[in-house]
């Protein structure tokens, strides 16, 4: 398997990954939850994938290899790419070779697998889960050229809007964004009911929603929350 580092230029690398094959966010090394990558060969002939890495910093490294037919393998970060502080990933590969990660929680729980995402638009849709018992955390990259404003809005069943938050005011092209709902003062679900939320940015965005335990339960779980992509609208 070859092995080798390069250097890509940050926003020609965003220009070519328009509705890129990607998984939005990859753990911070040190932090409460791991990040184990997974690239699955689903033909019975050998192929060649390639990963490209955004870093924490804005750099991109990459990974090139060739995988067996009908074979998954897993990798650490260091591994792939020699350094743990990677923000996001994405692949170009046949469609034969996915790419998914497993998050697991530091400690005592079980990893959630999460599948690449070819998805990018600047409108989302999900919905909340019990936050006395569970977080609801959100990953989003701005994958369009020039910065973006994200905003999200809760609304109740009756699709009134409750309350809007500015989750980013000007998020720099392929620069990532995290957001935990249940930090924000949104209502819960005690004190208006059901609702769902909207994402909406003036970029297209890659997104993916996670759902766990609290840090420190006795048992820890991490689950991808699916998040809806939307009609495009508007900002206020």
């Amino acid at each position: 398997m070859q092995r080798f580092i390069c250097i890509l230029t940050f926003l020609g690398c965003c220009a070519a990954w328009s509705q890129t094959r990607m998984i939005p966010h990859v753990t911070r090394a040190g932090g409460s939850f791991t990040t184990e990558v997974i690239v699955s060969n689903l033909d019975a002939q050998s192929r060649e994938f390639r990963l490209m890495a955004t870093t924490d910093g804005g750099s991109q490294v990459a990974f090139s290899g060739t995988i067996a037919g009908n074979v998954s393998s897993f990798y650490t970060l260091s591994q792939l790419f020699q350094r743990d502080d990677i923000s996001y990933l994405a692949i170009d590969s046949d469609e034969d070779v996915e790419l998914s990660v497993a998050y697991a929680a530091v400690g005592n729980g079980s990893p959630a697998h999460v599948g690449e995402a070819s998805i990018q638009t600047d409108h989302w849709r999900l919905f909340p889960g019990n936050w006395d018992n569970v977080f609801d955390g959100i990953a989003f990259v701005n994958m369009g050229s020039i910065p973006s404003s994200v905003l999200i809005t809760q609304f109740d069943a009756m699709g009134v809007e409750r309350m809007t938050v500015q989750a980013a005011a000007a998020l720099m092209p392929a620069q990532k964004g995290l957001f935990v709902l249940g930090d924000a003062g949104f209502f819960s679900e005690s004190a208006i009911g059901k609702s769902y939320f909207e994402v909406i940015a003036t970029q297209p965005l890659a997104v993916v929603a996670l759902r766990g335990s609290y840090p420190g339960s006795s048992v820890n779980f991490l689950w991808q929350n699916p998040a809806l992509p939307a009609e495009t609208v508007a900002l206020p």
